[in-house]
């Protein structure tokens, strides 16, 4: 997993809400295996092979 240091300077790139490690019941919705969650928890960014994949058409939507 990523750093905390690291996780602490990374912004959503469609509403620049900070970052948080995505929870094992939030990547189980997502169906990801690792991930980074925004602030309001409605969206999870992949992060593959240890590279956060910060783009807007990479992101798996949460509901509710």
């Amino acid at each position: 997993m990523l750093s905390a240091d690291l996780i602490s300077l990374l912004r959503c790139p469609e509403t620049l809400q900070p970052l948080r490690a995505a929870t094992a019941e939030e990547l189980a919705r997502a169906q990801l295996a690792e991930g980074l969650v925004r602030a309001d928890g409605m969206v999870v960014y992949p992060v593959r092979e240890g590279i956060p994949m910060l783009l807007v058409d990479e992101a798996v939507r949460l509901n509710g």
